[in-house]
C-alpha cells in the first residue's frame, strides 16, 4: 500500500509546486535559484523526523508518514503541510532543525497565500488513492473513502461549504 500513497503524493508534486512557486512570486519571496522550486520526494527511515531535504534537490519522507495518508483528510493536510515545510527549507535540514527569518516568512506567507489550495491538493491525493488501489485491487479503510467522497463533492466546485439548519 506504501506505493499507492507514495504514487498518489508524487502525484500532485507538480500541482504542489506551482502552487508554491506563484504564491512566493505573488508575495515577492526569494525561490531558491537553481532548481526552481522543485525537488524530487523520497522515501526513507528516520528515528529523529518525520521529513527532510537538502534544500535543493530532495525532500525525504518518512515511510509511515507517507502511509499516514491513508487514515484521511486531516492526515493526508498534515503530509502537505509537512511538505510544504520542507520546502520552505533554503538549506539542508538534516541533522539540525533551524529556522531563520526567512523561512518563518515563507512558510506563513504561502500556507496561508489564497493560491496555495491544500484542500485542492488533499482532494487530489486521496482521490489518485481510491483510483490506484482500485485498479490494483486493493481494498481501502473506510476512513479513507470517506474522506475521498468529501473533498470530491466539496473541493471540486471550489465553493464554500453551507451550512444546513
Amino acid at each position: 500500500m506504501e506505493k499507492i500513497a507514495y504514487r498518489a503524493l508524487n502525484g500532485v508534486l507538480v500541482q504542489f509546486w506551482r502552487y508554491y512557486q506563484e504564491t512566493c512570486i505573488d508575495m515577492n519571496l526569494d525561490i531558491v535559484e537553481g532548481y526552481a522550486g522543485r525537488r524530487r520526494l523520497q522515501v526513507g527511515e528516520s528515528e529523529v523526523g518525520e521529513a527532510w531535504t537538502d534544500g535543493a534537490q530532495y525532500i525525504t519522507l518518512r515511510r509511515d508518514l507517507i502511509e499516514s495518508v491513508y487514515q484521511g483528510l486531516d492526515a493526508v493536510i498534515r503530509v502537505l503541510l509537512i511538505l510544504l515545510h520542507e520546502a520552505c527549507h533554503d538549506a539542508a535540514s538534516v541533522g539540525t532543525h533551524d529556522h531563520n527569518l526567512e523561512f518563518y516568512e515563507r512558510y506563513h506567507a504561502v500556507s496561508l497565500h489564497p493560491e496555495f489550495k491544500v484542500a485542492r491538493l488533499a482532494a487530489t491525493v486521496l482521490n489518485s488513492i481510491t483510483m490506484l488501489a482500485r485498479d490494483e485491487n486493493r481494498k481501502l479503510h473506510k476512513k479513507t473513502m470517506e474522506s475521498a467522497s468529501f473533498t470530491e463533492a466539496t473541493v471540486e466546485a471550489d465553493a464554500p461549504l453551507k451550512l444546513v439548519a
